[in-house]
């Protein structure tokens, strides 16, 4: 059910942005995810998966602060029980929540609202919490590298886009240097 709710954004991405074809298609997709978030309540991440497919639909639609509100919700989620959680329960919430932040200031910066995507990046990755679901280390953490990178780089962009031009380009500069030297990720 995940692949066919992913589908419709594959399939949109291949049409010209201003094709009446994509807009239907993005729409139907965006109606799917917000079923499919509001019918797996029982199951925790696939609902959370689904609530990240509505970030992706807002997005690819334009509806930039839209998508940022559908994020708010899975920048600090953690999974139902009592701690300490399986292995694979805290990874696949610390990838939902690497995800939920690139793209929460991603979809800010493109909305021109930079200094709440700088705050999203500073608050939910730059900040070590020291738990189990911690993202100050991303980049250490293979599974986690390519987004955490992404946003070191989105973040440089932020940067610069609030004004804090060179700040920001030396982000991304680091970020550059750094993984070219080291090959790929």
């Amino acid at each position: 059910e995940l692949t066919r709710l992913k589908a419709y954004l594959v399939y949109s991405r291949q049409l010209e942005e201003k094709d009446a074809d994509r807009k239907a298609i993005l729409e139907k997709g965006a109606q799917l995810a917000e079923q499919y978030v509001e019918q797996r309540y029982y199951f925790f991440v696939m609902q959370y998966e689904g609530q990240l497919q509505r970030v992706l639909y807002a997005y690819e639609q334009g509806k930039h602060s839209l998508a940022e509100d559908h994020l708010g919700i899975l920048y600090d989620i953690v999974p139902p029980g009592q701690a300490p959680y399986p292995p694979p329960v805290v990874a696949a919430f610390k990838n939902l929540r690497m995800q939920a932040v690139l793209f929460g200031c991603r979809a800010m910066t493109a909305s021109g609202e930079t200094q709440q995507a700088l705050t999203i990046v500073e608050r939910h990755f730059l900040q070590s919490d020291g738990g189990p679901f911690d993202l100050s280390e991303a980049e250490d953490d293979a599974a986690l590298r390519q987004y955490a990178v992404l946003l070191r780089l989105e973040y440089g962009v932020a940067l610069a886009a609030a004004g804090r031009h060179l700040e920001g380009l030396e982000q991304i500069q680091k970020v550059i240097l750094k993984y070219s030297r080291s090959g790929p990720m």
